[in-house]
């Protein structure tokens, strides 16, 4: 249909200004199985699939930001920190969060650290590094490593379950909106705390 083309286009188009690599990725993704869903007993799949791929793309190339997040800031990233470490992309930040969090995880794997002790037991992490040259509140930018740390193993296998609960239903009622929209939750729940407020509002 062409409001759904449309709807498509315009949120490559938003995405690609927003410059967010996994909301990229997933998009790309979720686009991509929602087409082959919905133009499976159709002939126009082999057109319009490659169509939104090369949309994005394009939208992609055109932003300079989106450029630099998604092919030059990897290529010039140096993933190997330690606490001599002084230059920080938002990749290595990410790692930085996750090794704090899988740090903070196998001294409290069985209970956590509690829903509001989180950010203090990632922050006791930050502190034997360079701290400087960012700000070190950050959370874990990963919603199964954050409520790993605050409620322990049977938290994280609650999240799961309730997850892949949730994502069996869609698929076994052939609901394409509601699986797609679970995928992309799930997917962004690895690169952000999804389920966290973000600072400063309440």
């Amino acid at each position: 249909s062409s409001d759904l083309i449309f709807f498509i286009v315009f949120f490559s188009f938003f995405l690609s200004f927003l410059a967010s690599r996994m909301a990229i990725i997933t998009f790309v993704l979720v686009i991509s199985f929602y087409a082959l869903s919905y133009f499976r007993e159709r002939k126009l799949l082999a057109v319009v699939t490659p169509s939104l791929l090369l949309i994005v793309i394009i939208f992609i190339a055109i932003n300079p930001v989106t450029r630099f997040r998604l092919w030059q800031e990897p290529l010039n990233t140096n993933f190997n920190i330690n606490e001599q470490t002084t230059e920080w992309s938002s990749l290595s930040l990410r790692l930085l969060e996750w090794k704090g969090s899988f740090s903070t995880i196998k001294q409290h794997w069985m209970k956590g650290v509690g829903t509001g002790s989180a950010q203090d037991a990632l922050m006791n992490y930050y502190a034997e590094f360079k701290t400087e040259t960012f700000n070190t509140t950050y959370n874990s930018h990963n919603q199964y490593l954050q409520t790993f740390i605050e409620l322990g193993l049977i938290g994280v296998l609650a999240l799961l379950a309730l997850m892949a609960y949730t994502t069996k239903t869609a698929w076994q009622r052939n609901n394409v909106l509601y699986f797609s929209f679970i995928i992309i939750f799930c997917l962004m729940c690895t690169t952000e705390s999804m389920l966290e407020r973000q600072k400063g509002i309440v």
